[in-house]
């Protein structure tokens, strides 16, 4: 399962499923960005592209380009999930600046989806501490650590500690 797949996974629980729902998913906040249309529940439509700024150029055709071929108008998307973190700074800029263009122009609703929860969803069950660790560059890294409560009936991961500072990694001196 793609992180995509789990960002629409954790945030869809709370919307109201009643109608037809389509949206649209971005994650820029690490080495690999993608985009992926859902509908019903299901991805429908996916693609991936390299990290960097010449890369960013790229994004909005491939939207286009994804929601063309599904025979979508810009009005019919009703969500934009977007990764919110942490990453990529200028990842995460570009893919917000995004959510936010496309909420104001089509008047879609922007779910921000946090990196760290996206990876907390892949652990298993019977999990109860997790510490992510991941790269932030220049000698740094991001941490968080949960304590979770046992999970009701396949819901959520259940209430923890969230802490995403940059920390230098052992023998390193901080970034100033």
């Amino acid at each position: 399962m793609n992180a995509l797949h789990l960002s629409f996974d954790i945030c869809h629980s709370t919307l109201d499923t009643s109608v037809m729902l389509r949206a649209l998913a971005l994650e820029t906040s690490g080495r690999i960005g993608s985009v992926a249309l859902v509908e019903d529940d299901q991805i429908v439509a996916a693609d991936q592209f390299p990290h960097g700024l010449q890369h960013a150029a790229t994004i909005l055709p491939m939207i286009d380009r994804l929601t063309r071929a599904r025979g979508w108008r810009p009005s019919d998307l009703q969500h934009v999930y977007v990764s919110v973190g942490p990453g990529s700074f200028t990842g995460l800029r570009i893919g917000v600046t995004l959510a936010k263009t496309l909420s104001l122009s089509i008047g879609c609703k922007i779910v921000a989806v946090p990196s760290a929860r996206v990876l907390l969803m892949n652990v298993p069950d019977e999990a109860r501490e997790v510490i992510i660790v991941l790269d932030a560059k220049r000698g740094q890294i991001f941490t968080a650590r949960y304590s979770l409560l046992p999970r009701l009936q396949g819901e959520g991961a259940g209430e923890g500690v969230e802490l995403q500072t940059p920390m230098s990694k052992p023998g390193t001196p901080p970034h100033p």
